[in-house]
């Protein structure tokens, strides 16, 4: 094992075991974990320490500062077995996009597929109180950025940032979701299930050591990944004091590319994506394509969009009788075996996804 390689294992043990807040990681890591905790042997060095440090946490790390290798690499195997990989700021795997930010994560506890993170990006995010509207849209930009070979990155937090993970998961796509809590924390509960498909199918990441809680000053810290993360960030629907504008903030200082989804004038929900664009500070979107388009960032075709859906799906059964050419609803009714109650919702998704389009007379063709 190389010296660095230790010295990564000594600082994510003394990560799990006290609160070390980026600026303590930074001073670190810069200055060697084994030196500094081997200076706390003498009065000087601790007094040292507590000009960095601060006494509180020098204290602390006096406490740790003769821990074994044993108990070290203990804790490095539990990770493994529990799935979670850490990424090191300098290490190959870490994202090159995080290195925008002046304090960017020193370390990334990751569960899931860690390939995504070096794969093109956008980030779709809202409110945690959104209208049905706000959801629907939130799936439909979601799901299309997925079909179009790009990862979706969210909060996994309740309402936009869920609907975006969803929309992404039903097209069978990638997507990150960065927590504001440990890796291991599900919050809030009722995104178990997401949370589970995102660890299976997608990843999982997070700044912060397995266990940490979600609290509040963490959600701001998290929204600063997110920007940075991505090539992008879309906002569907957010109110005027939203905790998105953070993600915005962030994303106007990096350079990224900063959209919105125009809302109802007399809706809360909606003010604050209205306000950025009436004020310039973000780009307006009336559909997924529109994004895509601007930033050159498509990756599939409308025909890897159809292939994304599950061979046996009512999607796959409708995009597979019109490529023998355009057909009329009626055509479609008798020959895919969908129910017209259902097909007509099914139509409307599928030309939202841009992979049909509605001809005059009742008619459909592929795009």
């Amino acid at each position: 094992m190389s010296k660095q390689s230790k010295e990564n294992l000594i600082l994510l043990y003394l990560a799990s075991k006290v609160v070390l807040p980026r600026v303590a990681l930074a001073a670190l890591r810069h200055n060697g974990v084994s030196a500094v905790l081997e200076s706390l042997n003498t009065e000087e060095g601790i007094r040292n320490a507590e000009k960095v440090l601060g006494k509180t946490l020098t204290a602390k790390l006096t406490e740790l500062k003769d821990v074994t290798d044993n108990e070290v690499f203990s804790l490095a195997t539990e990770y493994v077995e529990r799935g979670v990989t850490v990424i090191f700021e300098g290490e190959e795997k870490y994202p090159e996009n995080l290195y925008d930010l002046s304090d960017y994560p020193i370390i990334l506890y990751c569960a899931g597929n860690i390939e995504l993170l070096s794969q093109p990006s956008i980030s779709v995010i809202g409110t945690r109180m959104p209208t049905k509207y706000g959801l629907f849209v939130g799936e439909k930009y979601g799901r299309t950025f997925a079909q179009s070979g790009i990862v979706v990155v969210s909060g996994l937090a309740a309402g936009i940032d869920g609907s975006a993970h969803t929309g992404a998961n039903e097209a069978n796509g990638k997507t990150i979701g960065v927590l504001g809590a440990g890796i291991d924390i599900v919050y809030p509960v009722k995104n178990y299930t997401l949370f589970k498909q995102l660890k299976e199918t997608g990843l999982l990441i997070s700044e912060y050591p397995p266990g940490t809680p979600p609290d509040r000053y963490r959600f701001p810290e998290r929204n600063r990944i997110i920007a940075a993360l991505s090539e992008a960030t879309v906002v569907i629907e957010c109110g005027k004091n939203s905790g998105t504008l953070s993600t915005v903030k962030v994303a106007h200082r990096l350079n990224r590319g900063v959209y919105s989804v125009p809302h109802e004038i007399i809706s809360e929900s909606g003010i604050g994506g209205n306000t950025l664009i009436l004020k310039g500070d973000a780009k307006i979107t009336l559909s997924p394509q529109d994004v895509l388009d601007d930033l050159n960032l498509t990756v599939f075709t409308n025909e890897k969009r159809r292939e994304s859906y599950p061979f046996d799906s009512d999607e796959a059964r409708v995009t597979a009788y019109l490529q023998k050419g355009k057909a009329h609803y009626y055509d479609l009714v008798s020959n895919t075996g969908i129910p017209p109650a259902m097909l007509n919702t099914l139509l409307m998704k599928i030309e939202c996804d841009g992979v049909i389009a509605k001809l005059d007379a009742g008619y459909y063709c592929l795009v």
